[in-house]
């Protein structure tokens, strides 16, 4: 009669088997990395290394969406000052103010933010005119300042808290107005309306948070009148000059946002 056959135990993975002293073989991402030589000092562990809300992408998420902290909406640091310049465009009745209105509300911005809206517009005898600014203040909140000035490189040079400037095209109605532009040759006017835009531009990039609204009025036919060509030629160069500059633009249609940059 056979000897009943003994049974081999199974080696536990990571232990020596009898008789032979090893060490547990490292498990995990360990096992990619070299063996640190005796003596070395041990490396430092990234600052993320222990955010397990890392692995859920919960960080990465908020810092997408903008949950940083007051401000919400400053992105880039320069100098231990926050900025964010934010140019919202569209249509008329595009809804393109009342989205700009909303980068400077929560949850975007904090309630304690000292918003300045700037209204660059002069100011005109129409009562259509007179309703939809009317309609606009009643729409802000009662804590926003309200500043009404042409000289915009000044009034954001001045700010200390974020700028709502609403807008661009009725700026430049100004500026052409005070320079006598729409009927004079463009050799009288362009340098010192050159000049403007240079101030308004170098305003625009130290502003620490500003959130300028601008138009859309070169979709359709080239005017036929020399004052809508001049007009709208000013305001399309006055924005793409701005828009180069911005950390974030917005395409408002149809009250629908289309964010064409963000550099966040």
């Amino acid at each position: 009669m056979a000897a009943p056959r003994r049974r081999r135990r199974r080696r536990r993975p990571g232990r020596a088997p009898p008789g032979r002293v090893d060490r547990p073989r490292p498990r995990g991402p360990r096992r990619c990395r070299p063996r640190r030589a005796r003596g070395e000092p041990a490396r430092r562990r990234p600052a993320w290394a222990g955010r397990t809300d890392l692995r859920r992408g919960r960080w990465r998420r908020d810092r997408r969406r903008g949950r940083g902290g007051p401000h919400r909406l400053a992105r880039h640091h320069d100098g231990g000052v926050m900025s964010a310049r934010v140019l919202v465009t569209g249509g008329v009745r595009s809804g393109k103010s009342r989205h700009a209105e909303s980068l400077l509300l929560p949850p975007h911005l904090d309630d304690q933010a000292p918003v300045t809206y700037l209204a660059c517009g002069p100011q005109r005898d129409d009562p259509d005119w007179a309703a939809r600014v009317r309609a606009h203040r009643d729409r802000r909140p009662a804590a926003w300042t309200t500043l009404e000035s042409t000289d915009a490189a000044a009034a954001l040079t001045a700010a200390s808290g974020p700028v709502l400037l609403d807008c661009l095209g009725t700026w430049l109605t100004a500026q052409l107005d005070e320079l006598d532009a729409w009927e004079s040759p463009q050799e009288q006017w362009e340098a010192e309306l050159d000049a403007r835009v240079d101030a308004l531009d170098t305003a625009w990039r130290a502003a620490p948070h500003v959130v300028a609204v601008t138009n859309e009025v070169g979709w359709g036919v080239v005017p036929a009148y020399r004052s809508g060509r001049v007009f709208a030629d000013r305001l399309g160069m006055l924005g793409q000059r701005l828009a180069r500059s911005a950390t974030r633009v917005d395409l408002v249609v149809l009250g629908q946002v289309l964010t064409i940059k963000d550099q966040r």
